[in-house]
C-alpha cells in the first residue's frame, strides 16, 4: 500500500505527511512561487494581462506625463534660456525641442519599455529556475523518505487496528498520539507555515508594486527632461528594473536554504535514500526551522537587495 493510500485509510496520516513536507521539503512552495512569478498560475494574473486591461487609465497617465514635461520645458526656457544675460538662440531652442521630443517618445512608449524589462527578467528567471531545479534532487529524496515514513506509520496502524476493541479507533488516532510525542515537530510546522505565508506575501507585494510602477511610469519619467539620467524619473525606472529582477533573488534564496536544509539533514545519508525520519534529532529540527526563518527574512529583504544591485533607493 502506498503512502497516499494509507493517508486515505487513516485520515490523520495526511496531516502528518503535510507537517513533514512543510518542515523539511521546499519543492511544493518553490514550484508554487515559480508559477506565480512566471504567470503560469491562475492565482496571480500575469503582469502583461493586467497592464493590457488598464489601457484606459494608462493613457490618462501618459497625458499627465506629457503635460508635466511641457511644464518642465517651459520652466527650463524661462529660467535658464530667457534669464538675465541669456539669449535664446535658434540652436538652443532646437536642442530643447529635440530633448522635449525624445522625452515625449519615452513617455508614450513607456509601457512598451516596462513590458520589455519585465519580459527580459522573466526569461532570465525561467532559465535560473530550470538551472536551480536541476540541482535540487535532494528534495525529491526527502519527499520519498516522508512517504516511506508514512507507510511505516500506516503499517503500525494496521497492526493496532487488528487488536483495537472499538472498530479501529485506536488505529485512527495512533499517528496523532505519536506526533504529540514529538511536540517540537508541531512547533516547527507552525513556524514553517508562517514563513511560507510571509514568502507568498512578498511575492504578492512584488506583483502589485510592479503593476503600480508600470502604470504610473509615464508620469514619473517626465522628470527626465530636467535631470536626465540623474533625475528622479530615471531613478524610478531603475527601481522598476530592480523589482523585476527581484524574482531571481527570491528563487536563489530558496535554492540556498534548500542546500542548507540538506546539509543539516546529513545529505550523505538522505540523498542515498538510506536514512529514516525517525533518525532526525531535535537539534536538526531546530536548525531546519532556523533555516526557514532565514529564508523568509531574506525573501522579505529581496526587494531592498535588488534595489542596491541596481543602485536605486
Amino acid at each position: 500500500m502506498t503512502a497516499l493510500e494509507y493517508c486515505d485509510k487513516y485520515g490523520l496520516l495526511s496531516f502528518i505527511r503535510e507537517i513533514y513536507i512543510t518542515v523539511f521539503g521546499q519543492n511544493n512552495a518553490m514550484e508554487t512561487i515559480e508559477d506565480w512569478i512566471s504567470g503560469k498560475s491562475g492565482v496571480l494574473a500575469s503582469f502583461n494581462q493586467i497592464i493590457e486591461s488598464a489601457g484606459g487609465f494608462i493613457q490618462i497617465c501618459i497625458g499627465i506625463g506629457i503635460l508635466f514635461t511641457l511644464i518642465y520645458f517651459a520652466y527650463d526656457l524661462i529660467t535658464d534660456k530667457l534669464g538675465p544675460g541669456q539669449e535664446l538662440t535658434p540652436e538652443i531652442f532646437v536642442s530643447s525641442l529635440i530633448k522635449l521630443l525624445l522625452v515625449f517618445i519615452i513617455i508614450v512608449n513607456m509601457i512598451t519599455f516596462t513590458k520589455g524589462i519585465f519580459n527580459v527578467s522573466n526569461a532570465i528567471f525561467s532559465n535560473a529556475s530550470a538551472a536551480l531545479d536541476s540541482t535540487s534532487s535532494g528534495q525529491a529524496a526527502i519527499e520519498t523518505m516522508v512517504d516511506e515514513y508514512i507507510v511505516e506509520l500506516g503499517q503500525e496502524c494496521d497492526e493496532t487496528a487488528k487488536i483495537a476493541l472499538i472498530g479501529g479507533f485506536l488505529a485512527q488516532i495512533q499517528p496523532f498520539i505519536q506526533l504529540l510525542s514529538k511536540f517540537l515537530m508541531l512547533i516547527a510546522y507552525l513556524v514553517s507555515w508562517v514563513c511560507t505565508a510571509l514568502t507568498f506575501f512578498a511575492v504578492y507585494s512584488r506583483q502589485a508594486e510592479l503593476i503600480l510602477r508600470a502604470i504610473f511610469a509615464p508620469v514619473a519619467l517626465s522628470d527626465i527632461y530636467l535631470g536626465g539620467v540623474r533625475s528622479r524619473g530615471f531613478e524610478y525606472l531603475k527601481t522598476f528594473a530592480a523589482i523585476c529582477f527581484q524574482s531571481i533573488i527570491i528563487i536563489a534564496v530558496f535554492w540556498i536554504t534548500n542546500q542548507i536544509t540538506l546539509a543539516i539533514l546529513d545529505p550523505n545519508t538522505f540523498l542515498n535514500g538510506v536514512g529514516s525520519l525517525k533518525d532526525i534529532t531535535n537539534s536538526q529540527i531546530v536548525l531546519v526551522v532556523v533555516a526557514k526563518l532565514v529564508q523568509a527574512t531574506m525573501v522579505m529583504k529581496s526587494a531592498q537587495l535588488a534595489k542596491e544591485m541596481f543602485g536605486s533607493h
